[in-house]
Order: C-alpha cells, then sequence, then structure tokens
C-alpha cells in the first residue's frame, strides 16, 4: 500500500517544472502568471531562496522592481545583480 501512495504522490508532482532562485540579498515581490490558465500568483521571495515548481509548462515570471521573463518546463529563473536570467 505505502507503494501505491508513493507512485501517487510522484505522478501528481510536475516532473519538468520551472523553478526561481533569488541570488541576492534582497526581498523581491514576485508575480507568476501561467501561460495556459492566465492565473496569477503573487508572493515574495527572500534572499538566497530557491523556489522549486513555480509554475509547470509555461509561465511569465514578473520581479517587481527588475523585469518580466518568461520561461519553460527545466528551466531555472534566476534574480542576480538586479537582471533575470535563465540557465
Amino acid at each position: 500500500m505505502r507503494l501505491f501512495y508513493l507512485a501517487l504522490l510522484l505522478l501528481s508532482t510536475p516532473a519538468w517544472a520551472v523553478d526561481l532562485m533569488n541570488e541576492t540579498d534582497e526581498t523581491y515581490d514576485v508575480k507568476i502568471t501561467s501561460k495556459a490558465s492566465k492565473v496569477a500568483q503573487r508572493f515574495s521571495i527572500k534572499p538566497h531562496a530557491f523556489l522549486k515548481d513555480v509554475c509547470d509548462k509555461a509561465c511569465t515570471i514578473n520581479v517587481m522592481g527588475i523585469d518580466e521573463i518568461t520561461a519553460q518546463t527545466k528551466e531555472r529563473v534566476v534574480i542576480n545583480e538586479g537582471a533575470l536570467s535563465k540557465r
């Protein structure tokens, strides 16, 4: 039975989602909009934080006061030196 629940958990988790990393000493307000559903979520990312699976498939990440970037599966968006980049 435990194996069944483990398999269910693994299948329900986005396998190739977008991650967000803040490599600065600042806290930023972030708005992430899913390309598919057009639903936006807002939150803050603390200094040196790493957020896994902020969206699945494709989304637009807007870091207030910096810039906006579009990311897709398997990409990591990084906040560093006042700019956004993808890795």
